[in-house]
């Protein structure tokens, strides 16, 4: 659905999930790492075990149940000695459950914490 939402303003998207075959997925993942696809919209099939070099910005869109998959997830920018962004949608149910692992980590790797994660 977001890549459609994408693909309909002209933006060049694809998506990647498990209920897509290996065979479309490895296609997607060879233009996205070929830079013929710009916008990777992709579940946790792609959060572990996938090296694509040269990604800057992560957007969680859905914050998993646990911090430990959030960094899976992130970890697909700033590799090595590069620089990137992750950005992140969070909701209530989010920071009540994950609120403070998430600033422990943002601490931890000397990221500002939110204050509304400070005062969870």
């Amino acid at each position: 659905m977001k890549n459609q939402f994408l693909q309909r303003q002209t933006i060049n998207a694809k998506a990647i999930h498990g209920d897509k075959s290996q065979a479309a997925r490895d296609k997607i993942m060879n233009e996205f790492r070929h830079n013929k696809t710009r916008i990777l919209i992709a579940t946790d099939v792609v959060a572990r075990g996938i090296d694509v070099q040269d990604i800057d910005v992560v957007l969680v869109y859905d914050f998993p149940n646990n911090v430990e998959d959030y960094v899976h997830r992130i970890g697909r920018t700033a590799r090595g000695a590069k620089s990137g962004v992750a950005l992140a949608y969070l909701k209530r149910g989010d920071i009540e459950m994950c609120g403070n692992a998430l600033a422990s980590v943002l601490a931890k790797s000397g990221q500002t914490i939110p204050p509304f994660l400070e005062r969870h």
